[in-house]
Parts: structure tokens; sequence; C-alpha cells
């Protein structure tokens, strides 16, 4: 049975009470899932605001890098993919210009993508051929979110034109992606489960804009700290 939002947030808070936060946090973090009825735009945050992360079925979770490697997991190589050459000649997204977009053709393996920003903000968006998790690891942070091929998990980030920005991410069919407490949410969780998992054949994609943000969901307040986000 799928849990609701607030089951989730109650999650998401008593695992945060355990530790501080990590202070490798990009300075401001977003999440959106759209949905086919319209897109709902949520904020994400950096550093302590990660304490109720889950929007939307967008799930957020922390953990240190130091305790991926204490569970003992060995990780296996990392996937290649194939960039797709013709879209940094596609439209541009809320006034960011397209930047990479890498194609992966198996679900249950990690992948590491990279790309250099072009402006001080950037989205990433996920594309799955069919209903997929994707699954997100930047820095030891774990972050998750659904994706389809018409509907997909979004991420703000800002950024430093000319610095790259580079993460770990898996997408894994929803069918078999454990639920409610089994669900990974963190990084060594994750890990564990994929030692266990036989990948299988599955199409899916990161896309990467950069540059200017035109949307509201990219604004933050004068100091800096992130904002909530709506419908768009």
């Amino acid at each position: 049975m799928p849990h609701t939002l607030d089951e989730l947030t109650e999650v998401m808070e008593e695992r945060s009470a355990r530790g501080a936060p990590s202070p490798d946090l990009l300075p401001l973090v977003r999440r959106r899932v759209r949905r086919d009825r319209g897109r709902r735009a949520v904020a994400g945050a950096a550093g302590a605001a990660l304490v109720a992360g889950t929007f939307a079925g967008f799930i957020q979770a922390r953990e240190t890098g130091q305790a991926s490697v204490a569970s003992g997991v060995k990780a296996p190589p990392l996937m290649a993919g194939a960039a797709d050459e013709a879209f940094p000649r596609s439209s541009p997204q809320e006034g960011m210009r397209p930047v990479l977009e890498v194609r992966y053709p198996t679900a249950g393996r990690k992948a590491r993508f990279e790309f250099t920003p072009t402006g001080r903000h950037s989205m990433l968006t996920y594309r799955c051929s069919s209903a997929f998790m994707v699954f997100q690891v930047d820095k030891g942070v774990l972050s998750g979110g659904g994706c389809s091929e018409n509907d997909g998990a979004s991420a703000y980030l800002r950024t430093t034109p000319g610095v790259p920005v580079a993460f770990e991410v898996v997408a894994l069919p929803t069918r078999v992606t454990p639920q409610g407490p089994k669900r990974p949410w963190t990084a060594a969780e994750l890990d564990r489960f994929l030692a266990g998992f036989q990948p299988v054949p599955g199409s899916w994609s990161v896309r990467a804009y950069s540059g200017e943000c035109t949307s509201e969901t990219c604004a933050g307040p004068p100091d800096g700290r992130p904002t909530g986000g709506g419908r768009s």
C-alpha cells in the first residue's frame, strides 16, 4: 500500500533527528515532481532544512560518505551512458539552455553523471521508458523521485559557471523498488539493495539545463535561503 505524505515525512524527520546535517550539501537544492495534471514544484533544502524532505512523492535522505564505506558493501562498476548529440540544440526550459543529456540502457545499476554549468542556475530532469524510481547520490546524500516517459522528477541547483557538477544515479523499476520502511532511505541502504539486485534492461536518461532561470521555483529570498514551491 502506498504511504501518505505525512507518513513519509514522519519517517524522514525521525531519521534526520539522529544526526547533524552534512556540510557538503549544495547551497540550494530544489526538487520537483511533475504530474500529468500539471507540475508540482517544491523547494528542497540545504543543510538542516532537509529534515522534512518529502514532497509529492519525492524523497530526500541524508548520510555522510563515510557511512557508505562502513557498510562494507562493495559497489559494482559504474555504468557508462551515451550522450544525445541533438539535445544541446533542443528548446530551453525555464530560461535555461540544454547542456547535456545522457541515456542509459540498464535499470538497477549505478551510473556517474557529470555536466559543466553555463550559468548560476541549473536544472536536472529525468525521463524513463516506463515507471521507474530514480535515486541520486551526491556526496553521500540520497534523493529520489518517480520517473516515467512523460513525467519525471527534477532538481534545481545553484551552480558556478564552468565548475563541473557530478553525482551517481540509478533507476529501478517501480514494481521491484521496496516500498514504505523497506525503501532505501540512505546511500548505504541503496548500495545494499543493489548488491542483491540483478540489473534489467530499461531505458532512462538524465538531462541538464543551465543558465539564468526565469521560473519562480528558482528564486530564493535575499539571504539565500531556499523558498517553498507551489504549482506552476
